[in-house]
């Protein structure tokens, strides 16, 4: 019996070693990277986990949008200041991306000095459309606020700070308690 066991532990032992190697390794690799490509691939995981997810619920059709609306489909993103309250850091840049998903699906992650943040009670929920006729992405968030970006010419999407505000009522009281807006109509670009 006591033989078992040692050779349990042994086997263990060794299982140990070699997932400590592999962990090793990975954070060799990472740590030669630079600081902007660490955020880079944060990123990059993080909007294939998500879109991975959504693809592979088994056996669930998972919704599609229309074949109309498939070219606003992709990840837009932009480089904004610390000083500003959107991004929740105190130096440097952030950059803000925006996942459009096939599904319908929209997904907001904050990048700064390699670390992901996320608004963890809407980001599964969120969803976006096309307003044809005001040519603006709009947002709908899980918690019901609405976020609305203009497109340009290259098909960006320019934030619309104004019609984001006072868009309804519980858009204007969400601002009005001091939540965080956007300090500036940013632009983000579509990564081609």
């Amino acid at each position: 019996m006591s033989t078992v066991l040692l050779i349990s532990c042994t086997q263990q032992s060794s299982m140990d070693v070699l997932e400590e190697d592999r962990k090793n390794q990975e954070y060799q690799n990472l740590s030669s990277l630079t600081v902007q490509e660490q955020g880079q691939r944060l990123s990059d995981a993080a909007s294939k986990s998500r879109s991975n997810q959504a693809s592979s619920k088994g056996n669930e059709e998972v919704p599609t949008i229309s074949e109309s609306l498939r070219p606003f489909v992709g990840r837009y993103h932009t480089e904004i200041s610390c000083n500003d309250p959107i991004v929740n850091c105190t130096q440097g840049d952030a950059e803000f991306i925006l996942n459009l998903l096939e599904d319908g699906t929209a997904h907001r992650t904050i990048v700064h000095l390699g670390k992901i943040s996320t608004t963890t009670n809407d980001y599964f929920d969120d969803h976006w459309t096309y307003d044809e006729s005001e040519q603006q992405i709009i947002i709908h968030r899980s918690n019901g606020l609405f976020f609305f970006y203009n497109l340009d010419a290259e098909d960006n999407l320019i934030f619309n700070i104004p019609k984001t505000i006072d868009f309804n009522e519980l858009n204007r009281a969400y601002f009005a308690e001091g939540n965080p807006i956007p300090l500036h109509n940013y632009t983000l670009q579509k990564v081609k």
